[in-house]
């Protein structure tokens, strides 16, 4: 079943309950324009929405997942002067948001590279399959901008981001899974599919308590542990009155597999 197109560069499917968003800007390597960053804080708000879609797959057509924004002229590009990036910022940062909040859990198909905007977006999925040869960028400083800061900071301490960030070289895919900014390896060529199953395997899950732990943990990044622990508590007695809290004790008790339905 097809979704809702809104630009031909971001091609969206729904299967088994996964919306699969692919990146398709081969000639450019997948890099970020403005209709492609408006396409897919659409085809996101349309994902969170629909019922049938209980987990999310986004990938990259072509060589890599995602180059970046798109260079070639920037300000055109973007609707605004080259040197007034308010407009980049307000077509970017709503796309993070969407994807960090969207209560559906999400996974990312990360070959070839992820560079600068690329890697945002890869860094906003709860799931990344990549490669050892996958190249995990960090490039504001090339660029002599400042940036990537906020999302590197979940997964990475202030000192080893600030030694990616100064350095500015790709990281290659085993480093990426010893800092954690990448879940898991395979082959280059089994990317796409362990992805899919990790989504499908994620879509037959208690989608309504992922999507209440994704939202708990983003809070609770900066909070005190008592502070934490009491809005887990919160979170916790609220979750037990769903219809998939009732499922999955009844399924413990009888010893069967849960069929959760995502509310």
């Amino acid at each position: 079943m097809n979704a809702p197109s809104f630009t031909e560069h971001v091609v969206t499917t729904l299967s088994e309950g996964v919306a699969h968003i692919e990146l398709a800007r081969p000639d450019k390597l997948n890099s970020l324009s403005r209709p492609m960053l408006d396409a897919l804080v659409e085809t996101l708000r349309w994902a969170g929405v629909n019922p049938e879609v209980r987990a999310i797959l986004i990938s990259g057509h072509g060589r890599i997942f995602c180059a970046g924004d798109d260079l070639d002229g920037l300000g055109d590009l973007h609707g605004a002067p080259q040197n007034d990036l308010s407009e980049i910022y307000e077509a970017v940062a709503p796309v993070a948001v969407k994807m960090l909040t969207i209560r559906k859990p999400i996974v990312a198909a990360i070959h070839g590279g992820a560079y600068g905007a690329g890697l945002d977006l890869a860094l906003t999925a709860d799931y990344r399959v990549a490669s050892e040869r996958t190249k995990l960028g960090m490039v504001p400083a090339k660029l002599a901008s400042a940036g990537q800061m906020a999302l590197l900071l979940l997964y990475v301490s202030v000192n080893t981001a600030r030694r990616l960030l100064f350095k500015a070289e790709p990281v290659p895919g085993t480093q990426a899974l010893e800092l954690g900014l990448v879940d898991e390896l395979v082959d280059d060529d089994l990317i796409l599919s362990r992805a899919r199953e990790v989504a499908m395997e994620l879509a037959k899950g208690p989608t309504l308590a992922y999507g209440t732990m994704k939202m708990g943990l983003l809070t609770m990044v900066g909070m005190n542990t008592l502070a934490a622990l009491n809005m887990e508590l919160d979170l916790s007695l609220a979750s037990h009155g769903t219809h998939d809290a009732e499922e999955g004790m009844a399924a413990q008790m009888e010893r069967r597999e849960p069929r959760f339905l995502g509310r």
